[in-house]
């Protein structure tokens, strides 16, 4: 009676196992994109109501290259459908339905900023130079 009974209720997780898988493969998934200038940089494919975030451990802030004498940093996340932004810790924890990030950038213009001690200090670096080639050139000769 105990053996008969252990068979069904082994019989009895076994199905239940396979119908939560079923059914959770039933289930539409949630994609998530990351866009930066047009190219998919992640995306991810998860069931609702999954936690995201872990997944996204991985996801680095992007870069985008200066062009026409302006650097670009990266400021935030936009969710494309409403306009929304946000930075990835602040993120939804979870994915509830189809939606694409697209990558803020703050534009700058580049300036040749050098300021006073930066050029005294680049011409005591040339001064070190032309002392040290002449300690090389010069090495043994002078025994001091």
């Amino acid at each position: 009676m105990k053996k008969a009974l252990s068979v069904i209720l082994s019989v009895l997780v076994v199905f239940s196992m396979l119908g939560m898988a079923v059914s959770a493969a039933d289930e539409e998934l949630t994609n998530i994109k990351f866009v930066v200038d047009g190219t998919v940089v992640e995306e991810l494919n998860v069931a609702p109501g999954i936690n995201i975030l872990p997944l996204l451990n991985n996801l680095e802030d992007p870069v985008k290259a200066p062009a026409d004498g302006k650097e670009y940093i990266f400021k935030c996340w936009r969710n494309q459908a409403s306009g929304h932004e946000t930075s990835k810790s602040n993120l939804p924890a979870a994915g509830t339905e189809d939606i694409v990030y697209e990558a803020v950038f703050a534009e700058q213009e580049i300036r040749e900023n050098q300021t006073f001690w930066k050029f005294i200090e680049s011409i005591f670096a040339r001064i070190n130079m032309i002392f040290e080639y002449f300690a090389k050139v010069f090495e043994g000769v002078f025994d001091f």
